[in-house]
């Protein structure tokens, strides 16, 4: 493991989806971050706006524990905050702990990034206050 940062919480902290931008540009610009960021909570920022959206059953099937509030659909909806989330954990991390909770990230567009970068490691994924929907 590197020198770096091992754990971030902007928990709360009101970040706009273009703090949010600029924050995780920085994180994939830094290659010691995703060497040593192990824990990242943004939980209540905001990320996006939101819209309806399908999650596909099975989609997290490899993470060992996920925090949800919803079991099929949630709202959410894509833009620059997600997308650059979305653009630092599809690449090689060793992020064991994300926590979107209350962030209305776009789950369609940020979970198969995790699974292409972060799911190797990832321990726990939190998104709690999705304002979900359950049917």
């Amino acid at each position: 493991m590197g020198h770096g940062l091992t754990s971030i919480s902007l928990k709360g902290g009101d970040a706009t989806k273009k703090g949010t931008v600029a924050l995780c540009t920085a994180f994939k610009k830094n290659v010691e971050m995703s060497r040593t960021l192990t824990v990242l909570n943004l939980a209540g920022n905001k990320l996006d706006r939101y819209v309806n959206v399908f999650i596909a059953a099975g989609s997290l099937s490899r993470i060992s524990q996920v925090s949800c509030a919803c079991r099929v659909s949630c709202v959410v909806c894509c833009s620059d905050g997600t997308s650059a989330l979305a653009a630092f954990v599809s690449g090689p991390n060793v992020l064991q702990t994300l926590n979107i909770s209350g962030t209305a990230a776009n789950l369609e567009m940020l979970l198969p990034a995790v699974m292409r970068g972060t799911h190797p490691v990832l321990i726990s994924l939190h998104l709690f206050h999705f304002h979900c929907f359950i049917y």
